[in-house]
């Protein structure tokens, strides 16, 4: 019986880190997302500034 409880223990801690690394890596996605888009936009102005003293 001590063994089924331990497993069953083992097994909610392994769901419960599988959910904060999901969350984690979610967040990082999101992050990178933002960066790109603003590096685009970035990007875009300093051409655009470019093209408009040359």
């Amino acid at each position: 019986m001590r063994r089924l409880l331990q497993a069953l223990v083992g097994q909610e801690r392994a769901i419960a880190n599988a959910r904060t690394a999901c969350s984690h890596l979610s967040r990082r996605r999101v992050e990178r997302e933002d960066v790109e888009l603003f590096l685009q936009a970035h990007a875009a102005r300093v051409r655009g500034a470019t093209d408009r003293s040359a």
